[in-house]
């Protein structure tokens, strides 16, 4: 196997290159297109599959590769949370397709049927498609049990009358069909042989800040809401940042670290409105509506798809912190959030192992294991509970009389990895905590001591990363 076809098959699907969280862009052709294999993701997944021959080269594939103009902002993205280098992956779609076509092969032109048409006839003739460079990219996700199920058709509606026609159509003609987020389900709940409904379209945002609220449509993400609810001073309680709000709210209710304060399922919205399968319309606070968030051993029938959703907004103040509570063992972490918990103390608390953490700071894969090493048998830390609230909150945190790593000191950790590793001033650390677990962290001045260690700064572990990107990161020039 070679190295562009073994990182396009370890794309996680975390749909991250569709949303800027970098501020440095995303891929042009994707937001223009909208369709899933326009995406970086999507242009792994094509890549692998034509380079094991599992479609054909159609002229969807080619217009894919063409679209691509391998400006690298993929890199910055994928490299960031993966380690991954996803446009030399686009390089060899683009090589694959021309010496295809340079060795007299064929495009495949797909045919243009009558569901297909009548799709058309709906969204536009560029809104749904049969072809298998389109189609394939929606045709797995990330779960090992679900096997793979190639779709007939993918369409992408751009309104709510377009999703009710849509679904009378199908619904007429006996066609099975499935609703699609951002494709990071891992239970295979978005597959189907027959048609795909890509909900990206839809990117309503409608803020009614005097009842703290705001209007979603069904193709907007996580992070691009809370962005927009942030420059506005206020939070959302929603999931990973590239779910779809809507249909993460509405299939899992949201489990996050903020349901310490602000709830799951049903606590974190007013309204939704539903487009049901024979393409009439409901609210979720209609008399008669089904209950999405009621408990029953029965297999259960979809309500239809979610074309709109009106979010709670929760005002945030000037004063929120955030702190890590280390714990030596899971246990002793577990009951410690469950009391934050029970005596109401944070917005946010949630128990953080080693692995995570390091993950999540470190920015390649050799870092975070040197991290986590560091961690574990040099600090002692098996595990952590972050507890994010205002300083009343932190206030009583302290009472209860637990080190902390405070902000101050975990940005000293976050920028000074590289000297985190070594083991000289880590032994002394050891020393200093001989007579109780992290006491150290209670020494008057360590703040100080921590940041003269570790000499912590974007720079310097901007130099960890590859050397064509760290400028980019930080280092200087």
């Amino acid at each position: 196997m070679n190295d562009s076809l073994e990182a396009a098959k370890n794309c996680r699907h975390y749909a991250m290159c569709k949303i800027d969280f970098l501020g440095s862009g995303v891929c042009a052709s994707g937001v223009e297109r909208q369709y899933v294999s326009y995406f970086p993701e999507g242009r792994m997944d094509l890549y692998a599959a034509l380079a094991e021959q599992k479609i054909p080269v159609t002229k969807g594939a080619l217009d894919i590769a063409d679209s691509c103009d391998l400006c690298g902002k993929c890199d910055y993205q994928c490299y960031f949370v993966t380690g991954m280098r996803p446009s030399r992956v686009m390089k060899a779609l683009k090589t694959h397709i021309a010496e295809h076509l340079a060795a007299g092969g064929a495009l495949e032109a797909p045919v243009e049927d009558r569901l297909l048409r009548q799709l058309r006839e709906i969204v536009g003739d560029f809104w749904a498609s049969n072809d298998r460079a389109i189609a394939l990219t929606y045709s797995h996700d990330s779960c090992a049990l679900a096997p793979a199920r190639m779709p007939a058709y993918v369409v992408l509606p751009g309104s709510r009358a377009e999703v009710s026609a849509i679904l009378k159509l199908l619904n007429g003609s006996g066609t099975s069909w499935v609703a699609r987020a951002n494709g990071s389900n891992v239970l295979g709940a978005h597959l189907d042989e027959g048609v795909v409904i890509d909900l990206n379209r839809m990117k309503e945002i409608t803020f009614d800040e005097k009842n703290w609220c705001v209007t979603v449509g069904p193709g907007v993400a996580a992070f691009d809401l809370q962005r927009e609810a942030v420059k506005r001073g206020y939070r959302v309680n929603v999931a990973e940042p590239a779910a779809l709000v809507c249909g993460s709210m509405m299939s899992s209710g949201i489990l996050s670290l903020f349901a310490t304060a602000y709830g799951t399922s049903a606590d974190n919205f007013v309204d939704a409105q539903f487009v049901a399968p024979d393409g009439s319309s409901f609210s979720l606070n209609d008399k008669d509506a089904p209950n999405l968030f009621c408990f029953s051993w029965s297999e259960q029938q979809t309500p239809g798809i979610c074309t709109m959703l009106k979010v709670k907004l929760h005002p945030v103040t000037g004063d929120e912190k955030g702190v890590l509570v280390p714990f030596q063992g899971l246990e002793e972490a577990l009951l410690f959030a469950r009391e934050c918990a029970l005596r109401r103390i944070g917005l946010a608390v949630g128990v953080l192992g080693t692995e995570y953490i390091s993950s999540f700071v470190a920015p390649t894969q050799k870092l975070a294991v040197e991290t986590r090493n560091a961690l574990e048998h040099k600090l002692g830390i098996g595990c952590m509970v972050l507890v994010i609230g205002d300083q009343y909150a932190i206030q009583s945190l302290t009472k209860m009389g637990r080190p902390v790593f405070d902000q101050r000191i975990f940005t000293a950790l976050s920028l000074g990895l590289p000297s985190l590793r070594k083991a000289g001033w880590l032994d002394l650390i050891t020393e200093l905590s001989a007579d109780a677990p992290f006491s150290y962290l209670t020494i008057e001045g360590f703040a100080e001591l921590a940041e003269a260690a570790l000499a912590p700064s974007a720079a310097r572990i901007a130099q960890e990363v590859d050397p064509d990107l760290r400028a980019f990161f930080g280092a200087p020039g």
